[in-house]
């Protein structure tokens, strides 16, 4: 919901064809982040591993975090709020799920750089604790001003019905408790993601020196490890790049809107149409996010290299039994034995069997 139109219904600001555009795009990103997280939860379930993963564990939460922002706007598409209190909490509840997403998104890029630059063990509790603290405060302290201060300080009559034109005091107030907070999130992603990016330059010459020296003094074993670091630093900042550019595309827009219309002291209806559709963006770089984490990537690899194997030593039972001499098959169901299998290594089979057994144990 946008702070500059009426808070009953979105389309007051443009109109109805504003409302559809709108109605479109929050329920294609509702559905987009659930799909998304369904995804995620069904690879959970056959690899439950996946769960370990904290990275992978976060970027599945906010799938349904970010579901959830849609949905409460959808409803609020149709809903007519009357109290001030229903206003107060759509608000408030509206601007936590936008910023909170991106902010455990941000996390996941800071953990990655403690752990690959400052060598911060991943075991360690403390970043965990105090990076997440402060993604969900600074959600959730600065939108709680719409929970207590009244509308009358901000020189509006109603949080149900903001001017379009916003007022002085009202639009400080805005900048204080989303703005500031929205490009701080995408600030620090950007700068972390660009201190893992000359960390991986860095890392890819002393990998071409050590390369070098290795071919005269060094063991290969040395430009292995080399290597391996760097293609795996180089996977990371693919994976991430993802986290910074989500708030950049999907919430700088809006505040530059605004900012806009309060100097300029107009519309720009055009411009609404824009930034629903980036507003959208959200869940579809969210996705890409959990899509291309390598946890998820190589879980989905591994189920269908299961599932194709699992298909082809069917097929070849198949093909096997349906070989198999008919005397053959009569004299292995005298034995109790399944058609396929020859009795002269009955014996060898159980004796695999008894092998793996106590492997296993």
């Amino acid at each position: 919901m946008d702070h500059r139109q009426n808070q009953g219904t979105i389309p007051t600001l443009v109109g109805t064809g504003f409302l559809v555009t709108a109605l479109v795009v929050y329920i294609t990103s509702a559905v987009v982040s659930l799909l998304i997280f369904l995804y995620g939860l069904i690879l959970v379930w056959l690899q439950p591993s996946i769960w370990k993963n904290r990275i992978a564990r976060i970027i599945i939460i906010v799938q349904l975090l970010n579901c959830m922002r849609f949905v409460i706007r959808i409803i609020a598409s149709f809903v007519v709020i009357k109290t001030e209190f229903g206003c107060r909490a759509i608000l408030f509840v509206n601007n936590v799920l936008a910023l909170l997403p991106v902010n455990l998104c941000i996390y996941c890029v800071l953990h990655l750089q403690l752990v690959i630059i400052h060598r911060v063990s991943p075991q360690k509790r403390w970043p965990t604790i105090v990076l997440i603290s402060l993604a969900i405060g600074i959600a959730i302290i600065p939108a709680s001003a719409f929970l207590y201060t009244p509308p009358s300080r901000l020189d509006i009559t109603s949080y149900c019905n903001v001017p379009k034109l916003l007022q002085r005091k009202y639009y400080i107030f805005l900048v204080l408790t989303i703005s500031v907070w929205q490009y701080f999130s995408g600030i620090v992603g950007a700068i972390s993601v660009t201190i893992i990016g000359i960390h991986i330059v860095k890392t890819r010459k002393s990998s071409r020196r050590i390369l070098a020296l290795s071919l005269y003094a060094y063991h290969p074993s040395y430009n292995v490890i080399a290597q391996s670091k760097s293609k795996m630093l180089h996977r990371a900042l693919l994976t991430i790049i993802w986290y910074p550019i989500t708030p950049i595309v999907s919430l700088w827009l809006n505040t530059i809107i605004y900012t806009v219309v309060y100097y300029r002291r107009t519309t720009f209806n055009g411009l609404e149409y824009v930034n629903v559709v980036f507003l959208g963006l959200q869940s579809v770089l969210l996705g890409i996010a959990l899509i291309v984490n390598p946890t998820i990537r190589d879980a989905y690899k591994r189920q269908i290299k299961s599932r194709l194997k699992n298909h082809k030593g069917k097929n070849k039972e198949r093909l096997v039994s349906s070989s198999r001499p008919l005397w053959q098959d009569s004299s292995n169901t005298l034995h109790g034995l399944p058609p396929h299998v020859n009795i002269e290594s009955a014996s060898s089979l159980d004796m695999l069997s008894d092998t793996l057994s106590a492997f296993s144990e």
